[in-house]
């Protein structure tokens, strides 16, 4: 009986094999059919006609080398994608895998080159593998992506893919790719095109509308820039940083430093030494305290603060009665960036990912801490999206004892209509936490955040709003900006208006700035937030209202969101554990430098100190010194002129990236 089965089963085993081996020879017998060479064809003129016409018509200007080199880098590509199909092949058993090996990198080769030339000619930006992080949560995007009409890229990519699932159901049109000869080709291709394209593998010579998939790859591999080898170091090894050139500045702060594992941290008993304005606080008042961000509300655009367009009528009344800073900056680029130095006084981390949705429970000593240690109910208002870069996961991981997203307020506001993709409008966002406030007084001291999404691409009003006519061409983009602007400011007007109205003005302290600016095209028709550090990427207002407790004033001296946590601490006179790197907005300070970053793009450090202002490109390597004074577009870089500044600015971003590699790289901000 035994030997019956196992005869049965070798002849199983001996008809499979051949069943198999009899495939594969009629798979290659089998002759070409056009739709597979026509799905070829389609998906090869896809792969180098979409990066061809984004260089010609988009891109920055190449010469006629750089243009060559660049093609080389595709068909580079091109060859890496066949390369890999190949190793599929080694490890699986069957053509099959090897087919659809191919036919799946070919696609997603083609979607990331059709992301990339939509984001290029789009938004002058390329695509980078950071932007994957944002499919977490695409659905805030929608709008946006809308607003930029995007049907000829989708038209696009449902022609690939079908083309890629065409060629799949064609192996012997794959066969023929696959041959020897034409593999022992692509070998050589790769190498040639190494030999020629080779030398873009040199930062000075980066060139910006390269082949995306190689681009990042030469990122990778690019020698480290001029302020990585003052900078870097490994984390096991002594920080590459000096902490005298942050401590020294703290000049009006009474603190003692604990332990040289964290750096900053520190006891701070109090500030010294004269002061530019006074808020009346007495020793047993809690007063509230409500930081109001207002999404992408720019400096250049506040009439106050010289905007040349009737945009900012409610800003420009509540200036009259509160403190109002000329010379404030954010420190990054993005909304995460500006919650981390905004109320634990910190740079933001210098990656794509932000540390709020990267590191959602990192360890911090800052406001959220300080003010609920204090008996303060931590509130967290957004008429947007908590799940998108983790809100909901960093705000209750940081001492927030209530989180109110857009689905609170649609919940309380059955009629609030949304504003875009991004969130209610800001009116819904303004009554739903003046209602909560109220409702919350009689119960005592609350610490409240809020953070608005109507002044934001793709810049939305509502319809019963009826902004002023602006002196800007009405299809524009910055049209639209500067209404959404108005939109915003409108509803700033009506919360301050219903504070006071409920007599909560008088018990609450008012921090009103932005999260951010946004460009308008001022430096190379750049629109994106992403792209640079010029002024209209920074420059932000600031108004500290409290009223009844201080006179009206304006301060000229530079300040940036890394310095409300200690001005905080100072206005209450409270003493407790921090670890900002920032100074007491109300007390006299000598001159000083305030610092930004950037991680997109090019990636960008910078810094101001009186008039001059330094920027460093890291990929490019490249210094930029503006004297706002006397050029405040920064049109002309006279880095030529100012060799000592240039080399101290390096040195001490240097020495800022260092400290907050190793900070964020071993989470020593505070003690466990």
């Amino acid at each position: 009986m035994s030997d019956y089965l196992l005869a049965v089963a070798v002849h199983i085993e001996t008809s499979n094999t051949r069943s198999v081996n009899d495939s594969d020879i009629a798979i290659q017998s089998q002759p070409l059919r056009p739709i597979g060479l026509v799905s070829a064809a389609i998906l090869v003129l896809l792969w180098f006609g979409v990066p061809t016409y984004a260089r010609l018509m988009s891109g920055p200007e190449l010469s006629s080398t750089e243009f060559l080199i660049c093609v080389l880098q595709d068909f580079a590509a091109l060859a890496e994608i066949f390369l890999l199909s190949m190793l599929v092949k080694t490890t699986l058993p069957s053509n099959k895998w090897l087919y659809a090996g191919f036919c799946t990198l070919f696609f997603l080769g083609l979607l990331y080159l059709l992301v990339d030339f939509y984001l290029l000619d789009r938004l002058g930006i390329r695509m980078q593998i950071g932007h994957l992080l944002f499919l977490q949560d695409p659905g805030p995007f929608l709008s946006s992506a809308a607003s930029m009409q995007p049907g000829l890229g989708l038209l696009l990519l449902g022609l690939g893919g079908l083309a890629a699932f065409m060629l799949y159901r064609q192996p012997e049109s794959l066969n023929l790719l696959f041959e020897k000869r034409y593999v022992s080709g692509i070998a050589v291709l790769i190498i040639l095109a190494a030999l020629i394209a080779g030398p873009t593998l040199r930062q000075q010579i980066h060139i910006e509308s390269a082949n995306v998939i190689i681009k990042q790859q030469i990122d990778l591999l690019a020698s480290p820039s001029k302020l990585a080898s003052l900078a870097a170091k490994p984390l096991s090894e002594t920080p590459a940083f000096d902490t005298d050139f942050v401590r020294s500045p703290l000049s009006s702060e009474v603190s003692t430093f604990i332990d040289q594992d964290y750096p900053l941290l520190r006891d701070t008993n109090g500030f010294s030494g004269s002061k530019k304005f006074s808020i009346d606080v007495s020793d047993d008042e809690k007063p509230h305290l409500i930081f109001l961000f207002l999404e992408s509300y720019r400096a250049k655009d506040v009439g106050v603060l010289g905007g040349n367009f009737p945009a900012s009528p409610e800003f420009d009344r509540l200036s009259k009665d509160g403190i109002l800073f000329s010379n404030f900056y954010a420190t990054g680029v993005q909304t995460t960036r500006a919650v981390v130095s905004s109320l634990y006084g910190i740079m933001p981390r210098f990656s794509k990912a932000a540390v709020q949705s990267d590191q959602p429970d990192i360890k911090l000593q800052g406001l959220p801490e300080i003010m609920h240690d204090r008996g303060y109910t931590n509130a967290f208002f957004h008429n947007g999206s908590l799940a998108f870069e983790k809100k909901q996961a960093f705000f209750s991981n940081h001492q927030y004892d209530k989180i109110f997203g857009e689905k609170d307020i649609a919940l309380a506001t059955p009629d609030a209509k949304q504003s875009s993709s991004w969130g209610l409008h800001d009116e819904y966002l303004m009554d739903f936490t003046l209602d909560w406030l109220e409702k919350h007084d009689p119960k005592g001291p609350a610490f409240v955040t809020m953070f608005t999404v109507s002044n934001h691409h793709p810049w939305h009003i509502p319809t019963w709003h009826t902004p002023p006519s602006f002196d800007v061409d009405e299809p524009t983009e910055y049209a639209n900006y500067l209404r959404s602007f108005n939109y915003s400011d409108h509803a700033l007007g009506q919360f301050i208006d219903g504070l006071r109205a409920s007599g909560l003005a008088k018990k609450s302290i008012i921090f009103i700035l932005a999260d951010t600016a946004t460009p308008m095209g001022e430096h190379n028709d750049n629109h994106m937030l992403i792209k640079y550090l010029y002024e209209e990427n920074l420059r932000i207002p600031l108004l500290i209202i409290a009223d009844g407790r201080t006179q009206a004033d304006v301060v000229a001296s530079l300040s940036s969101q890394v310095d409300l946590l200690p001005t905080v601490m100072d206005i209450l006179g409270i003493e407790d554990r921090q670890h900002s790197i920032g100074q007491s907005l109300v007390r006299q300070q000598p001159s000083r430098s305030v610092y930004f970053n950037n991680p997109f793009h090019l990636g960008y450090y910078g810094l101001r100190e009186d008039n001059l202002k330094f920027l460093y490109s890291v990929q490019n390597n490249q210094q930029q010194i503006f004297d706002l004074a006397k050029d405040p577009t920064e049109s002309n870089n006279i880095v030529q002129d100012h060799p000592e500044f240039a080399k101290r600015s390096l040195e001490a971003i240097a020495n800022m990236a260092g400290l907050h590699d190793y900070l964020y790289g071993e989470q020593r901000f505070t003690k466990p």
